[in-house]
């Protein structure tokens, strides 16, 4: 868990990983904590300016458990001190009194809510205005090692009470650099690591760095080729360091342990042992999360075996998993390097395929080469494995896209009763191709229009140059864009009104999908008295559209009849990952003020020559190209297939009344009248 990543970062790692969010201020010199009592190594003591001495020096000499102690949280190379307590005794049982939180916004509201005492151990309960976290540890002279989590989560930071002569936090120094920070570092130098780290998780038994150096040990241990033997007792001993730390931190190392060692087959029996204690440890009622790991290690762990059977036995049992943990890296990859080793470069090449075509996943993913220290992308593993070259290869990663991004979309969906006078929704996006935080909100839609195509709901996207310069953008859709009075993207508009956040990466795009299907598919039955008759075809090198507008309410006084033009499909392979972008907005004939309809009908009629408005288009990229000094790699510019989007919108409310589509039109090609009526 890396919540705690320092100052900067603090509230936003935060927020991400236990939702703790920017907490407010609390009072110290609180009452004693409700507390309950059940039936020396090395430890330091933080003083003034954070700096930390010997016990001896500045504790006062005083019952094991009875006096002021620290709360130190690291996470890795970092400690945060959120608060003070004391201990006392009244009345033959032990009390916590909370003194003083850290003075940084983000501990402002910490409060120790409850204690509990059993034995050398101890429980507490602290409030942090957002969530509840747990703090379980065990004494060790003057210092208490455990762990802290969010209560009901499995996911543990290592923690300590330190015993401090402090009376205040307001001469605590937070955060600081881990004790032993900068022996850790000097091992990992050094020209034996092995001898190096053997010295200071020996010397250093009692810091949290210890785990962490125990992890880095074996893994170099096991590059090394070691005997078994050495191996297995470096797994002891780390198991051993965990255990001061109580039984929370211990599954993780367990974890960390058959990680390192399941795909090794002179140390699978260590993987084996240390997957069988996580079992007996935590017992039937496993959380879900242990669950998942342990599948996966089991199914990587067969996978590792020289026994043909057991390796058709992980390949199909990891299979099975993947479908239900689309992103599960690493399983992936065990399973490629699987197919691959095996002869079988077909199925290896398309589980490279998709990693490498999942927006964002190919810089992400590096996979190891035989060569130590070095790595491929999944496009370099595709590419080095398949046979196909330019647009052959291409159209194969075009086909895995088509397959993989839009895995949540259900292809037996129950479809709704479709009345016949139906208000069709418009679905406007604002995104852009360099935006990453876009590709949900891309994603997400174009599973929408998967489950419900044109004409049951209309899509439509305006790019922006957000966060940097988009080749799909043009002066109509930032027209569009600040219509709205949008600040940023991605954002979403479902018949002209705003909708929750469709923000994220392609991690996210599943729950924005499910979001916005049921949202949407309670529009699809509305009726509406507007009907739009759009008749749209190709003339030579032109589009001629006309449309007729009915039905317009007469209290309406501020309607508008916008015309979009729109590329149904633009194979781009943007920079955020995005190869296939639909339905993109590359005109707006009527302008993007609309044309006013007076009364409660109207009509529109224009045709636009596809060869000028490409020169405009090209021209527009030029000068922006020019203006800001920068170069696009390339501009799309096939303007072969093009699709006309009429909707009525009531200009005071925003509100989009009506919607109708046309067919796909080939530009070129003269073809006969055809309506798409919405009525």
């Amino acid at each position: 868990m890396k919540y705690l990543q320092g100052i900067v970062l603090f509230s936003t790692c935060l927020c991400a990983s236990l939702m703790f969010g920017v907490l407010s201020g609390c009072e110290s010199g609180e009452a004693p904590t409700q507390t309950t009592t059940e039936n020396s190594p090395e430890g330091t003591s933080t003083t003034a300016a954070g700096a930390q001495t010997a016990d001896a020096a500045n504790v006062e000499e005083l019952p094991p458990w009875i006096g002021r102690w620290m709360l130190v949280i690291t996470e890795e190379t970092t400690d945060f001190h959120p608060l003070l307590i004391q201990i006392a005794e009244i009345d033959g049982k032990k009390a916590v009194k909370q003194v003083d939180t850290a003075s940084m916004q983000q501990f402002q509201s910490w409060h120790v809510n409850q204690a509990v005492f059993r034995d050398e151990n101890i429980l507490l309960n602290i409030e942090t205005g957002q969530v509840t976290l747990n703090f379980e540890g065990q004494r060790h002279g003057d210092v208490i090692l455990g762990g802290i989590f969010p209560k009901g989560e499995v996911q543990v930071s290592p923690a300590r009470l330190i015993k401090t002569s402090s009376t205040s936090m307001s001469d605590i120094e937070t955060p600081q650099i881990t004790d032993g920070t900068k022996d850790l570092e000097a091992a990992l130098k050094a020209e034996d690591r092995v001898a190096a780290l053997r010295n200071f998780v020996k010397a250093h038994p009692d810091l949290p760095l210890a785990n962490t150096a125990y992890f880095t040990l074996l893994d170099t241990a096991i590059k090394n080729e070691l005997p078994t033997d050495e191996v297995d007792a470096i797994a002891a001993e780390a198991i051993q360091t965990a255990q001061r730390w109580g039984s929370n931190l211990l599954p993780d190392t367990l974890f960390q342990i058959a990680q390192l060692t399941k795909t090794a087959p002179e140390y699978r029996s260590i993987a084996r042992s240390s997957m069988d204690k996580v079992k007996s440890l935590v017992g039937e009622n496993m959380p879900e999360v242990y669950k998942q790991r342990l599948d996966l290690f089991e199914s990587q762990y067969l996978l590792s075996s020289d026994q043909a059977e057991e390796q058709k036995q992980g390949a199909e049992k990891l299979r099975t998993l993947l479908e239900e943990r689309p992103f599960e890296i690493n399983g992936w990859v065990s399973l490629a390097k699987h197919y691959e080793d095996s002869g079988e470069k077909d199925k290896a090449t398309d589980i490279y395929a998709r990693l490498a075509v999942l927006p964002g996943l190919n810089r992400m993913v590096q996979i190891p080469t035989e060569t130590e220290g070095q790595s491929q992308s999944p496009l370099e593993k595709t590419k080095a494995l398949s046979s196909l070259e330019g647009e052959a290869l291409q159209e194969m990663l075009d086909k895995a896209y088509e397959e993989n991004a839009f895995y949540f979309v259900s292809k037996s969906a129950e479809k709704p009763n479709l009345p016949e006078n139906r208000r069709i929704p418009l679905i406007e996006l604002f995104t852009g191709s360099a935006c990453p935080p876009c590709v949900a909100g891309d994603l997400a839609l174009g599973g929408l229009e998967k489950t419900f195509p044109a004409p049951e709901l209309i899509a439509v996207r305006y790019h922006q140059h957000i966060p940097r310069p988009d080749p799909l953008t043009n002066s109509d859709g930032e027209a569009r864009f600040g219509y709205y009075g949008e600040g940023g993207t991605p954002a979403l508009r479902v018949n002209g009104r705003p909708t929750d956040p469709v923000g994220g990466f392609v991690f996210h795009a599943e729950d924005h999908y499910k979001n916005l299907e049921s949202q949407t598919r309670g529009l699809l039955t509305q009726t509406s008295p507007i009907s739009i008759a759009l008749n749209a075809s190709a003339e030579g090198d032109s589009v001629k559209i006309d449309v007729k507008v009915d039905g317009v309410s007469e209290n309406r006084n501020d309607v508008k009849l916008r015309v979009l033009i729109v590329d149904p499909l633009v194979h781009f392979v943007a920079p955020n990952g995005i190869r296939l972008h639909e339905m993109v907005v590359r005109d707006i004939p009527t302008g993007a003020d609309g044309v006013a309809i007076s009364g409660t009908n109207g009509s529109y009629n224009t045709s636009r020559n596809v060869s000028e408005l490409k020169k405009e288009i090209l021209a527009e990229m030029d000068a922006f190209q020019k203006n800001r000094n920068f170069k696009f790699d390339v501009v799309p510019d096939d303007f072969s297939k093009l699709r006309v989007v009429a909707f009525v919108q009531d200009d005071s409310s925003q509100e989009v009344l009506q919607s109708a589509i046309s067919p796909v039109i080939e530009i070129g090609k003269t073809s006969p009248p055809k309506e798409a009526a919405a009525e």
